[in-house]
């Protein structure tokens, strides 16, 4: 590398170089401090962030949400039916229900923590002049420097959103941390009544909110499709405390602290701490919530299975809209549709069935009803299938691996894979999906067996009853037969086309209740329990099923990027308790709602304005010479071996 240089020094030195005044340390002068780098006074009051003023257009239409929604008139009736007011009376409180509602939407659509503190600043300062007149609020706001009349302020919104609260929380306690002892008292105490009545108020809440976020869209795209098809699932909801307890932990600590003689709480905080450390117990700030397991593959093992594996907190039950069509574009965002909070592991069919319910409730027409093994392949038909019936929902799933092939039947008749079939069903047929998944046979001849199943099923004679029960026909009876046996004479109005007869060494030795009756009646423990609105196994239930489920867990991806309404941060939204936060996830919900329809207008309107593909000078499509060179050479080689030439010996 000798010999080589890229110059002196002196070629990289410009001659005004020593002209320019700068700091070789980086210190900023005192000039430029001054007179660009302090504090502005949006940046004092807001604590360094950039808060935009809200303006009346913005109030007006979170305004006219609320008021869609109806809750502001029902929380003073359900007020009134919990007794009306406890105090004494008195003036109006300065912040109502309206207002905390409307600011905390603001909130939520702005991807702002809904923190009290962020409630009060939007009253404090954010709002113009006619945001503040239409709101009834003083005109001049308050000095954020009066440190008195903001705390009075944020108390208020505060006070304001524990009142709105109030009607609809079902687990009442205290908001601070607590104890072994304290713990056992308020589940003792609690009213399960009263929590009932106030769950089914929260939910009808929520719904309420995703019922206006839903009429958002304009009547042409809420009309799309009349059938409502959606996926259900449960998503963790962590609490701001994360501390938990079991209840065998707390009576062995009641049982050490009878030891100790140690029952007693003492009121000294120092004292407290003591008996605390010495009974090694955790505070709780959540005493109403549970252990949510966080892997699938280990819902089904006793709690405490592994360590790291669960969580404390709630589950938020979610429905989704999902396509009714795998195989076109979906003429409608996909929204979320109902949504209610349990604790972990409880009443997981209830649930289901609730959304479902509140879904028709609000007039919407049922499709199909998507959900994972934890739902319609694990739940008892008494509290899911049978409640759904009414609900008019179809359940769309796949089914366990011990619940696959030939289990049970009635009347003779085989009960595989969700439907009933002739007994005399070939048994490369009724194995089809065990022998799929075992790997002894291809996709396309599965696919295949699949659909010579259909001719050996059981055919419905009428509609379910009202208990119900169904009336089921043989596949060789009547005039649409499927199939041919012995054991049934062949209707004169029968289609001629060939049908595929039962083979003797399928066929029963007898003839069996299915085989000698026009109709049995199957009652619904009989059949509904692995019953499906498509056929399981076929092209279209595979389909249809991966993108239903495909769909709701994109959206829980959505829904938990902090990015974007992050679902999963409870930072966000930092006030205790079981109703606050089913009242920020509500809120968040419609956030996700209106940026999904908002996201859906413009592709639409992206769709039908496409440009044509216009190549300037600028821009040339790449083109490899040398492959279309190539190419040429190998076309002219083969043209020589199918043109001998002239001097080619004659082989004629």
């Amino acid at each position: 590398m000798s010999g080589i240089s890229n110059g002196g020094a002196s070629n990289y030195t410009s001659d005004s170089a020593a002209d320019v005044d700068w700091d070789p340390y980086g210190v900023i002068q005192d000039d430029i401090a001054d007179e660009y780098l302090g504090l502005t006074g949006e940046e004092l009051r807001s604590g360094g962030n950039h808060e935009s003023p809200i303006t009346l257009e913005q109030v007006r239409v979170a305004d006219q949400r609320v008021r869609a929604t109806g809750v502001l008139d029902l929380l003073p009736a359900w007020r009134l039916e919990d007794g009306g007011p406890k105090g004494p009376g008195g003036q109006p409180a300065r912040i109502d229900d309206r207002l905390i509602l409307i600011a905390l939407l603001l909130l939520a659509t702005e991807k702002r923590s809904m923190w009290m503190t962020n409630v009060s600043n939007i009253f404090a300062y954010r709002l113009d002049a006619e945001a503040r007149e239409y709101l009834g609020l003083p005109a001049d706001g308050i000095d954020y420097l009066d440190e008195a009349a903001m705390h009075n302020l944020y108390n208020a919104s505060r006070n304001a959103f524990q009142r709105l609260l109030e009607p609809m929380d079902p687990y009442v306690q205290p908001r601070f941390l607590q104890g072994f002892d304290q713990r056992q008292c308020l589940i003792r105490d609690h009213d399960k009544n009263r929590a009932r009545r106030c769950k089914a108020r929260l939910d009808w809440f929520s719904n309420a909110f995703l019922q206006m976020s839903f009429m958002m869209q304009s009547r042409a795209i809420r009309r799309a499709d009349r059938k409502v098809n959606i996926s259900f699932d449960q998503t963790f909801i962590a609490p701001v405390s994360v501390n938990s307890f079991t209840k065998a932990r707390d009576e062995e600590t009641l049982q050490l602290a009878t030891k100790l003689d140690l029952l007693e709480r003492p009121k000294d905080r120092d004292k407290r701490k003591s008996r605390n450390k010495k009974l090694k117990d955790r505070l709780v700030g959540e005493v109403f919530a549970g252990l949510y397991i966080m892997r699938p593959d280990k819902r089904d093992e006793a709690p405490g299975a592994k360590s790291g594996e669960m969580k404390w907190g709630w589950a938020a039950n979610v429905a989704i809209r999902v396509t009714n069509n795998s195989n076109e574009k979906t003429p409608f965002p996909l929204l979320i549709m109902a949504l209610t909070f349990s604790l972990p592991g409880r009443d997981v069919s209830a649930e289901a069935v609730s959304l479902m319910k509140s879904i028709v409730g609000r007039g919407h027409e049922p499709g199909y009803a998507a959900a994972d093994n934890d739902y319609w392949a694990h739940a008892d038909i008494e509290k899911l299938h049978l409640q759904s019936i009414d609900t008019g929902f179809r359940p769309l799933t796949r089914y366990r691996v011990d619940t696959l092939g030939h289990k049970g039947g009635y009347a003779g008749a085989k009960q595989v894979e969700g439907n009933h079939y002739c007994p005399g069903m070939p048994t490369n047929l009724i194995n089809a999906t065990l022998d799929f998944n075992a790997g002894t046979e291809t996709e396309e001849t599965y696919r295949l067996r699949i659909t010579q199943r259909k001719q050996y099923a059981l055919r419905n004679k009428e509609r379910p009853a009202a208990d119900n029960s169904v009336k089921k026909m043989c596949p060789a009876f009547g005039p649409g037969a499927t199939i041919t046996c012995i054991f049934r004479d062949v209707h004169n109005k029968s289609s001629k086309k060939a049908k595929v007869a039962v083979q003797p060494k399928y066929r029963p030795s007898e003839k069996l209740e299915i085989c000698s009756k026009t109709s049995v009646k199957f009652p619904a423990h009989a059949y509904i329990k692995f019953e499906q609105d498509k056929d399981f196994g076929t092209v279209e239930h595979e389909e249809l099923l991966t993108s239903a489920r495909n769909s709701a867990e994109g959206t829980f991806g959505q829904l938990k990027d902090n990015g974007f309404e992050g679902l999963s941060s409870a930072s966000r939204r930092k006030v205790r308790g079981y109703a606050a936060a089913q009242v920020f996830v509500t809120l968040l919900l419609v956030a996700f709602n209106i940026r999904t329809i908002s996201s859906f207008m413009k592709k639409l309107a992206w769709g039908t304005a496409k440009k044509k593909r216009n190549f300037s000078i600028a821009y040339r499509p790449y083109v490899d010479k040398r492959r279309v060179e190539r190419e040429e050479r190998r076309e002219a080689y083969l043209q020589s071996l199918d043109d001998p030439g002239p001097n080619s010996p004659d082989t004629t």
